[in-house]
């Protein structure tokens, strides 16, 4: 699985999360229970659709690090997602 680290722009954020490779549309794998993307309320199953309004139609998951690799701490990453079948806004601060 990819580790979804922020790692430009400042400080280092985690959002706390890991995407499994191979899956299109982006599929969250584990989350750090303790982290900021499961305080946010992602899940692991949850299926990324957007990245600060960005759509993933393709996007690879090193393609969304990129994205995700804009934030710093102290910013807030947020991501559209699909969990079983509803579409959801999660907002994760880094």
């Amino acid at each position: 699985a990819f580790s979804v680290r922020a790692t430009f722009g400042g400080s280092p954020g985690d959002a706390g999360f890991m995407i499994v490779p191979g899956t299109l549309p982006l599929t969250v794998g584990p989350v750090a229970p303790a982290g900021p993307a499961a305080a946010a309320g992602l899940r692991a199953g949850d299926q990324v659709l957007t990245i600060d309004g960005k759509a993933l139609d393709g996007v690879l998951p090193a393609g969304a690090m990129v994205l995700v690799a804009n934030h710093h701490r102290g910013t807030t990453l947020t991501l559209g997602i699909s969990r079983g079948g509803a579409m959801q806004t999660i907002k994760i601060t880094m």
